[in-house]
C-alpha cells in the first residue's frame, strides 16, 4: 500500500513539473493567459500539498489520533437541546432527539423529507455549523481545493464584459445547443443527434422539476416510478407532481428490473425516473436492462427519465434519444466541473418533446440564465475534445483572450490529469480505510467504483444511522450523511454516505476518524459478546475509552484477539488460551498510558488507584500493580487471575518482548504487531507466510522477523 501512495505522490510531482514548464509559455498581458497563470499557481500549490500528504500518509497514526471535540458539546449535539428548530414537524424533532423512543417507522412517509431538511438546516448549516468540522457530506469536489478548468473562468469573464444578461430562447442559445449536440454525438456515439434534441436548463434539480411539471400538466395519468432509498429532494419533487410509485431497493441498493416492468405495465404511470448514478449508491447494471425497460415504456406510453448526475462511461454512452425515443436525459455539469453554484445543465430528448418543452419553459421560468450560455458552450466544446481529441470549436471572443489556442487544450489536459490523480488518491484512501481499518464496526462498503465521489459505509448492528452520525460528529467532529436522509420506506441497515471529495489532509483525518468512531460505537455495543465478564467490568470501571478521545480501546482489544486467533490457528492450536485472551482484552491499559499526556497522568492515576500521591516517573508496571490491589473506588472489581496479572506486568515492563520472552507474551506482542500492520493498510499475508515457514517450537520467537516486515510496509 505504501507503493500505491508513493506512485500518487510521483504523479503529482510530474504534473507539478509540467505546470512549471507550461507557465513559461504564458503571456500574462492577455486576460486568458493571466487566468491560466492564476490557476496554475493555485493548482501547483494543491499538487504540492497532495504530494506531501501522500508521502507522509500514515493511516494508523490518524486512526488512533485524538479527535477534535466539537465546541458545542456532546450532549447538545446528541439531544439537540436549545435549538431553534420549531420550523420542523414535532415528530421529526422528537425522533431526532430520541430515535429509540420514536422509531423511524413512526414517521409518515410524507414527512420523511423533513429529516433531510433538518439535517442540512440544523446539523450541517445551522446551529452546529463550525469551520473546523470535516464535512464528508459535500457531494462534490471541494471547490476551494479543486477549481474548475480555466476555460470556465474565462467564459464567465467574457460574458460579464459583454453584458450577456438579456432574454434568450426558452430552450437556450442556439450556438450553445449546437455545441451540446456536437458533444452528445461523440460521447453517445449517435450521429443523428442535432440541435433540436438539446435544451439548456438551470441545473439538474431545476431541469428535473421542469420536466416533471411539464409531464404532469400534459398527461392524464398521475403516477411516477421512483426508487427508494434515494436523494430525498428527488422523491419529494416527484410527489409534488405525481403519485409516487415506490420501487423498494434491496439492502445492497439493487433494483428488481422485473418488478419495474410490472409497475410500468399496470397502466397508471406516466414516467419512470432513474438517477445515474443512483444516490447514495447507483444501479451498476442498468445498461444491461435499458432495452427491455424502454420497450416496456414505449408499449405503455411511459417516459423514461434519466437524471444523469455525472457522465459514466459504462452507462451514459448508450443513453440517447435517437435509439430510445421515450428517453429524456437530464445532464448536469456540477460534479464534473465543481461548479454546483452556477446551476447549469441540459436536457437531451426527442424533438417533439422539446417542442412542447419550449412552450412549458417559456410559461414557467422563461429560460436558463443567458449569462451562462457561453460557459455551457465552452464546457461542451472542451468535453468533446476530451472524447475525440479534435481541436475544440470555441467562440472567437473566448479564443482571442489567449496568446495561443494551444494553451487552452494544454491547460485542460493538465486539469484533467490533476483530477485523475486526486481521484486516485481519494479512492485509495477510501478503499484502504474501508477494508483495513474498520475491523469492528464496518460491515461492508458500497460504491468504491461510484464515479460521483460517494461511498456508503454500512455499520454493523441495528439502530439509527442518524443517531450514530450525530455521535460521530460530537466525538470526532466529522460529519457524514445518514441513510435516513434518503427517505427509505422502511427501517434500513445503518448506512452512512461518505463523500471523499475533500482536501487530502481532511480526507485522511476525516475518513480514519469516521471509521474509528464507527468501531467505537459498535464495539461498545457488542463488547459483552467477546470479552470475559470480569474484563468488561474492569474496562468499564476504568473508563479509559472515554478518557482518551479516538483511542478506540474496545476495537483495539478485539483486533488483538482476532490476530491471536490467527496466530494460534497457524500454530496448530484450535483456540487461544484463556489467560492470553484476557490479557489481550486488558492490554488497552498500556496503550492508554502511551496516549495520555504527562499532565493528565496524575489525575488519571489518582482516580484509578485512589492514592493522594503520584510520582511522575512512576512506571506503568507500578501503576498496574496498584490497580491489581483494587484500591480506592476499584475495590469492588473482581480479582484477576495471577497468570493474567503476571502477563500484564511483564508487558508493561517490555512493550515488545525480546526473543527470550515467554511464549504467551510473544503471542500478545505479535498479535499487536500484526493488527498494527493491518491498520497501516497492508495485508498480513506476507507476515503469515513467514510464520508458516517456521517450526512450531520457534513460532513465538518471530518478533524480529515481523518487525523487519513492518519496516518495509510503513506508509
Amino acid at each position: 500500500m505504501g507503493e500505491a501512495f508513493t506512485k500518487i505522490a510521483k504523479e503529482a510531482d510530474q504534473i507539478l513539473a509540467d505546470y512549471s514548464e507550461f507557465t513559461e509559455e504564458i503571456d500574462s498581458s492577455r486576460s486568458g493567459d493571466a487566468w491560466i497563470a492564476s490557476n496554475a499557481a493555485f493548482f501547483s500549490e494543491q499538487l504540492g500539498r497532495l504530494a506531501k500528504v501522500a508521502r507522509k500518509t500514515n493511516l494508523l497514526d490518524s486512526f488512533e489520533a485524538k479527535a477534535t471535540p466539537h465546541p458545542f458539546g456532546t450532549q447538545r449535539i446528541l439531544e439537540a437541546t436549545d435549538w431553534h428548530d420549531s420550523s420542523s414537524p414535532v415528530i421529526i424533532q422528537k425522533w431526532r432527539r430520541n430515535p429509540h423512543q420514536y422509531p423511524y417507522t413512526s414517521i409518515p412517509n410524507g414527512l420523511k423529507k423533513n429529516i433531510f431538511d433538518y439535517f442540512f438546516r440544523h446539523d450541517v448549516h445551522g446551529e452546529l455549523k463550525d469551520e473546523s468540522t470535516i464535512l464528508l457530506n459535500r457531494g462534490i469536489n471541494d471547490p476551494t481545493f479543486f477549481r474548475p478548468p480555466t476555460i470556465v473562468n474565462v467564459a464567465l469573464d467574457v460574458a460579464n464584459k459583454n453584458n450577456y444578461f438579456g432574454y434568450s430562447d426558452a430552450l437556450g442559445n442556439i450556438k450553445t445547443r449546437d455545441a451540446i449536440a456536437a458533444l452528445e454525438r461523440v460521447r453517445r456515439n449517435q450521429d443523428s443527434i442535432t440541435v433540436n434534441n438539446a435544451a439548456v436548463v438551470q441545473g439538474g434539480t431545476a431541469g428535473l422539476d421542469a420536466v416533471l411539471s411539464m409531464l404532469c400538466r400534459k398527461g392524464s395519468r398521475k403516477g411516477c416510478i421512483v426508487a427508494a432509498p434515494t436523494y430525498a429532494p428527488i422523491l419529494d419533487d416527484v410527489s409534488h407532481h405525481f403519485d409516487p410509485h415506490i420501487l423498494e431497493l434491496s439492502d445492497d441498493y439493487g433494483a428488481d428490473y422485473e418488478r419495474i416492468e410490472t409497475m410500468i405495465e399496470t397502466g397508471d404511470v406516466s414516467a419512470l425516473l432513474i438517477s445515474m448514478p443512483h444516490n447514495p449508491y447507483g444501479f451498476r447494471d442498468f445498461d444491461d436492462h435499458l432495452d427491455r425497460l424502454h420497450q416496456a415504456c414505449v408499449k405503455n406510453g411511459v417516459f423514461l427519465i434519466c437524471d444523469e448526475i455525472i457522465y459514466d462511461e459504462k452507462i451514459s454512452r448508450i443513453l440517447n434519444p435517437i435509439d430510445y425515443p421515450n428517453l429524456i436525459v437530464i445532464s448536469s455539469y456540477s460534479k464534473t466541473y465543481s461548479i454546483a453554484g452556477l446551476k447549469l445543465g441540459h436536457i437531451l430528448a426527442r424533438q417533439d418533446f422539446l417542442d412542447d418543452f419550449h412552450k412549458h419553459a417559456s410559461t414557467t421560468y422563461g429560460s436558463a440564465p443567458s449569462f451562462l450560455y457561453l460557459t455551457a458552450t465552452c464546457i461542451s466544446a472542451m468535453e468533446k475534445y476530451a472524447h475525440d481529441g479534435n481541436s475544440p470549436n470555441l467562440p472567437k471572443n473566448v479564443v482571442d483572450q489567449f496568446s495561443n489556442p494551444d494553451l487552452i487544450t494544454k491547460d485542460f489536459d493538465l486539469w484533467r490529469r490533476l483530477g485523475k490523480v486526486y481521484c486516485d488518491f481519494q479512492n485509495l484512501v477510501s478503499a484502504t480505510c474501508s477494508s483495513k481499518l474498520g475491523h469492528i464496526g464496518v460491515d461492508t462498503t458500497l460504491g468504491l467504483d461510484d464515479p460521483s465521489y460517494n461511498v456508503v459505509i454500512r455499520m454493523k448492528g441495528a439502530g439509527s444511522a442518524y443517531k450514530a452520525s450525530m455521535e460521530i460528529l460530537a466525538k470526532q467532529n466529522v460529519s457524514s450523511m445518514p441513510i435516513e436522509c434518503f427517505s427509505p420506506v422502511q427501517e434500513w441497515p445503518r448506512d452512512l454516505r461518505v463523500t471523499t471529495a475533500v482536501r487530502p489532509e481532511q480526507l485522511i483525518a476525516g475518513y480514519t476518524q469516521l471509521v474509528c468512531a464507527i468501531d467505537d460505537i459498535v464495539a461498545a455495543e457488542t463488547k459483552a459478546q467477546w470479552l470475559h465478564n470480569d474484563d468488561v467490568q474492569w474496562l468499564d470501571k476504568l473508563g479509559l475509552a472515554g478518557k482518551v478521545e479516538g483511542l478506540n480501546s474496545w476495537g483495539r482489544a478485539n483486533r488483538i484477539q482476532t490476530r491471536l486467533q490467527e496466530i494460534f490457528s497457524l500454530a496448530g492450536q484450535a483456540s487461544v488460551p484463556e489467560n492470553v485472551k484476557r490479557t489481550a482484552s486488558l492490554i488497552t491499559l498500556r496503550h492508554t498510558w502511551s496516549q495520555v499526556s504527562a499532565d493528565e497522568r496524575q489525575a488519571l492515576v489518582a482516580k484509578l488507584t485512589g492514592r493522594n500521591k503520584y510520582d511522575p516517573n512512576e512506571k506503568l508496571s507500578e501503576v498496574i500493580e496498584c490497580l491489581f490491589n483494587r484500591q480506592g473506588h476499584l475495590s469492588d472489581l473482581p480479582p484477576l487471575p495471577d497468570d493474567v496479572k503476571s502477563m500484564l506486568v511483564e508487558l508493561a515492563k517490555h512493550p515488545l518482548p525480546n526473543e527470550h520472552g515467554k511464549p504467551e507474551l510473544q503471542a500478545v506482542a505479535t498479535a499487536e504487531l500484526l493488527q498494527g500492520v493491518s491498520l497501516l493498510g497492508n495485508e498480513i499475508t506476507d507476515v503469515q507466510k513467514t510464520l508458516k515457514t517456521l517450526d512450531r517450537s520457534q513460532y513465538f520467537g518471530v518478533l524480529a522477523e515481523t518487525v523487519e516486515q513492518v519496516k518495509v510496509l510503513e506508509i
